[in-house]
């Protein structure tokens, strides 16, 4: 009887979320991304599930760039049925936000809106 050699490709995709937990805050966006690089399965299961699932924002103008669009697309999504995965705006994947203020209020004061 051949064994096959067990690979990333053939891991559940639920997996992937408890892997991705362990890595570092500071490089998973470009782990991941690197990741979904290696092979076309490995790029729907992490793109964009868990590469947007924490979004890290730095910066004023960007942290108020990214809120905006966020904010459009959730509104977008409101009420809205979703068919087909292909049309879901990564606003929806977004689970938590990482804004680090450094002397912006504006974008803190944005998210009071």
């Amino acid at each position: 009887m051949a064994y096959s050699v067990p690979t990333l490709a053939t891991l559940p995709p639920k997996l992937f979320h408890i892997i991705s937990s362990h890595i570092p805050l500071y490089i998973r966006p470009s782990s991941l991304l690197a990741l979904a690089l290696t092979d076309r399965r490995l790029k729907e299961i992490v793109m964009p599930r868990l590469l947007y699932q924490q979004v890290v924002l730095e910066g004023e103008k960007h942290t108020l760039q990214v809120l905006d669009m966020l904010k459009t697309q959730a509104t977008a999504l409101t009420g809205a049925t979703i068919k087909q995965e292909g049309e879901i705006p990564f606003a929806y994947y977004v689970r938590r936000l990482y804004i680090y203020q450094a002397n912006y209020p504006s974008a803190l004061e944005w998210l009071m809106l």
